[in-house]
């Protein structure tokens, strides 16, 4: 489940950290200065593309559970009108797919 978040958080660091070791080397400092800097700039990129997108899709898990109860509510509270709903999207699905 975490290994997705921070895959792309990797791959999105990637990036910055090429920049970052570019205008290290451009600066002409050592190479374990190059080198700490890459990693560091790595490790903070990862982290934070990997908690952004975990928590991206943590929302919208909350946000569809919240749907979900919010529908089954409706759904035990007034049948007649879900009922109504129900027998009424297809044609409007229909109708959309013809236009």
């Amino acid at each position: 489940e975490y290994l997705k978040s921070m895959v792309y958080g990797g791959m999105d660091g990637i990036i910055t950290t090429f920049a970052i070791v570019c205008a290290v080397c451009g600066a002409n400092m050592g190479p374990r200065t190059v080198i700490s800097m890459g990693v560091a700039s790595l490790v903070a990129d990862a982290f934070s593309m990997g908690m952004g997108d975990y928590l991206s899709e943590k929302a919208e898990q909350d946000f569809a559970l919240v749907e979900h109860k919010r529908v089954e509510t409706e759904t035990r509270s007034t049948p007649a009108v879900v009922e109504t709903e129900t027998r009424s999207t297809p044609a409007v699905v229909e109708t959309e797919t013809r236009s």
